[in-house]
């Protein structure tokens, strides 16, 4: 499907429903840990438990990025979504949640996008794109192509089969 402005390779539809239910769960998460703090941790360190200045430190890190990820979709809400073009600078995958998930991210000017795997896999270094996106969250709402890049992708380089040699055989 294309249009006026490069062939359309992603659109999400209620985007704007994804940023409320991300400040929704974010804010839960919030109140959680501060629950966890005030209600376990504080009167445990203030009964003389000296460990619970780990905990404390733990679950006070933990609220302090919930609270950031909640107040960025909350910002975003009060906010229209934004656009960024430019030309890919790279590409690439990478594990997430102890590597049982992939991640597909999508570096656009001096931003780093998330997308979707069919998305990244049509797109490759170079290519000039117009990214729709919530401007502090990241989300990304569309991804147009705008141009393709001049040059083929290049294939990936072949994997070394290092081995562990012991210096005392000879080969």
């Amino acid at each position: 499907m294309d249009d006026e402005e490069g062939e359309l390779l992603h659109r999400r539809e209620g985007h704007r429903a994804g940023v409320v239910r991300s400040v929704w769960a974010y804010s839960a998460l919030t109140a959680l840990a501060l629950a966890l703090l005030f209600g376990i941790t504080l009167p445990s360190l203030i009964g003389g438990s000296e460990g619970a200045i780990i905990s404390g430190a733990v679950l006070a890190l933990f609220a302090w990025l919930f609270f950031q990820e909640a107040y960025g979709g909350w910002r975003d809400l009060r906010s229209e979504p934004v656009e960024t073009r430019g030309a890919v600078r790279r590409t690439w995958a990478k594990g997430t949640v102890l590597w049982f998930f992939r991640s597909h991210y999508v570096h656009v000017e001096r931003v780093v996008f998330d997308v979707p795997r069919s998305t990244w896999a049509d797109l490759q270094a170079g290519d000039v794109v117009r990214v729709e996106h919530w401007p502090r969250t990241k989300r990304v709402i569309a991804v147009h192509r705008i141009e393709r890049s001049a040059t083929p992708p290049s294939p990936p380089p072949p994997r070394s089969r290092r081995t562990v040699r012991d210096p005392r055989l000879r080969p």
